[in-house]
């Protein structure tokens, strides 16, 4: 699988010379793909897109990644696996990362942090996350409380700064 930058530059400039000519079709495979690792949640969140979906609660298949990798990984940029619910709530995400890894995709999740432990963070660096965004949603604990349910900002902060997260200090202590 070709995998080097000068590919996926070349990518992103026809995706990008499509577009400027108003082309339905796009020759090349996708340069960013979202896959929703789950849709599972375990928090209710007032700005979370989430809250306009409903059941069924499913996890993405693994072995359907497999193939989208197959088919489009020397295309890609980017694989994010944030989008409407909890990555780290799908039991194989660490697994979906190293084989995204493995075929040069860098990759990204989104987590509100509330199931990160040590053993999972550990993971998910040995599997090579490239980037992780913790969502806090809130500035204060008080307006933490208002827009997420159940709110447990100090104890999402603790799992951030633990050193084996690899991200301690790497983001301001809320106030």
């Amino acid at each position: 699988m070709e995998t080097n930058p000068r590919h996926r530059l070349a990518v992103r400039l026809a995706t990008a010379w499509a577009y400027w000519r108003r082309s339905p079709v796009v020759e090349r495979g996708p340069v960013e793909l979202i896959v929703d690792a789950t849709n599972r949640r375990n928090q209710t969140c007032s700005m979370c897109r989430r809250e306009f979906a409903g059941p069924p609660w499913n996890d993405f298949p693994f072995e359907v990644l497999r193939d989208v990798l197959a088919d489009v990984g020397a295309d890609l940029s980017f694989l994010d696996f944030s989008q409407r619910g909890e990555p780290l709530l799908h039991p194989d995400l660490a697994r979906m990362v190293a084989m995204a890894s493995e075929a040069g995709v860098p990759t990204y999740v989104t987590t509100n942090a509330t199931v990160l432990t040590d053993a999972l963070s550990r993971a998910l660096i040995e599997a090579g996350l490239t980037l992780i965004t913790f969502s806090l949603a809130a500035a204060t604990p008080e307006v933490y409380a208002r827009s997420t349910a159940p709110g447990r900002l100090w104890t999402r902060w603790r799992a951030m700064s633990r050193p084996s997260c690899g991200c301690a200090g790497a983001a301001a202590r809320p106030t």
